[in-house]
């Protein structure tokens, strides 16, 4: 999936022939590989660090960082690029609640790399707009112009 996005944005092409041997060949001037490779080689208290500007952690985000170590058995790369997903979705805020349930999929998924927690993530953001598209349609569907004029006349 995050391959097709590469190939669709020339400014993002990061994959090229896939995997060979097991590896992965980058371009390493695209934003996106650097993006991956930063993740994948800070700690997830250094990386969270830069996200905020080189301030320091708050106790609380320090003491979720470290439940993603220990009870989920996360790596730092793992960690990084589910932080930026979470801060990105929730308008730059950590929130425990938001972020241990999408790291227990993760855990659940035996996801490792974060290359791959990328795609986990973009992967599940697509169904669930997918899935809200469709919900939508079927309200659509369901009250007629009549009852609409109605509720509107009740006004």
């Amino acid at each position: 999936l995050l391959k097709e996005l590469c190939i669709k944005d020339k400014n993002y092409q990061v994959l090229r022939n896939g995997f060979k041997g097991g590896t992965i060949a980058f371009d390493t001037s695209s934003k996106l590989s650097r993006k991956i490779e930063l993740m994948s080689s800070y700690s997830a208290l250094d990386y969270l660090k830069l996200k905020q500007k080189n301030g320091a952690p708050s106790p609380s985000d320090i003491k979720l960082i470290t439940d993603l170590f220990e009870e989920y058995g996360l790596n730092s790369g793992v960690i990084n690029a589910l932080v930026d997903y979470c801060l990105e979705k929730n308008n730059n805020i950590l929130s425990r609640s938001y972020v241990t349930k999408i790291a227990a999929s993760i855990a659940r998924e035996n996801i490792s790399t974060t290359l791959d927690t990328m795609n986990y993530l973009l992967k599940n953001q697509n169904k669930r707009k997918n899935k809200v598209t469709t919900t939508q349609t079927e309200v659509k569907d369901v009250i007629s112009d009549k009852e609409l004029d109605d509720l509107l006349e009740d006004l």
